[in-house]
């Protein structure tokens, strides 16, 4: 019957589900406390990186915050 396979299943779930946890928490405690860190290696990842880091306000690229956070008023160029 149907139900015959849900050992199976759940074996191979587990198979699944559990090394992708493992890998979450174990760069969690080795990469002082960030669960996902960037590549800054490439000039563009870093680019992004010194950006989310400006936005944030708080010297902290992992704060995300969007649009909301910048301010609306326009930029004051320098006359000449």
């Amino acid at each position: 019957m149907w139900y015959e396979t849900l050992p199976a299943f759940a074996i191979v779930g587990s198979l699944l589900f559990f090394p992708q946890l493992l890998v979450f928490y174990t760069n969690k405690w080795s990469c002082n406390g960030h669960p996902h860190q960037r590549n800054v290696f490439m000039p563009r990842m870093l680019g992004s990186f010194l950006r989310d880091e400006r936005v944030s306000g708080v010297d902290n690229p992992y704060i995300i915050k969007d649009l909301n956070a910048l301010p609306d008023e326009p930029v004051q160029q320098a006359k000449k």
